[in-house]
């Protein structure tokens, strides 16, 4: 009662422009990345000496749920398409379905919500579901990235979230 926030004011930072939200927050091994309407930012630091970079500003997160972490990189669907970023940088990896990325992600599509990601770290696979047709208030469809071979598949599926069973 009557105390202040647990974050002392010096440990706050500034992450962009005021007027770009950040989407998701997502740590991998060596940094803290800050997915805002506006790009990629990275933290990096340690002991309370942290600075944060614009890591790349053509990159723009398009559907929140869709990051997730997987064999340390994160997973999504940006502007750009279906990408990995990780320390080394951003890559695109859904270059062979461009065309269909572009249509599902398209302002016909009520995507920005109904997308997900689940990453399923034994299979070494990337899950993205998506509506597939402009009528889906739910994902519909299913894209699985396997990272062993860097192939796609594709599910019709209809699911409105998803997790991994550990067991």
């Amino acid at each position: 009662l009557q105390q202040p926030e647990a974050v002392p004011l010096l440990n706050f930072i500034d992450i962009g422009p005021e007027d770009k939200a950040i989407q998701r927050i997502l740590a991998l091994r060596e940094s803290l990345f800050l997915l805002k309407e506006d790009g990629v930012y990275r933290l990096t630091g340690l002991d309370g000496n942290f600075s944060v970079d614009l890591f790349d500003g053509s990159t723009k997160i398009i559907a929140p749920d869709s990051a997730v972490v997987l064999n340390n990189q994160i997973y999504c669907l940006t502007n750009l398409g279906m990408v990995t970023i990780s320390d080394t940088g951003v890559s695109i990896i859904s270059n062979d379905i461009a065309s269909d990325i572009q249509l599902l992600s398209s302002s016909n599509y009520n995507y920005k919500y109904t997308t997900f990601g689940v990453s399923y770290e034994n299979d070494g696979a990337y899950f993205l579901f998506m509506p597939n047709s402009v009528n889906d208030d739910v994902a519909t469809f299913a894209y699985r990235y396997a990272t062993a071979n860097n192939s796609l598949t594709t599910f019709d599926i209809s699911k409105t979230c998803g997790i991994v069973n550990p067991g």
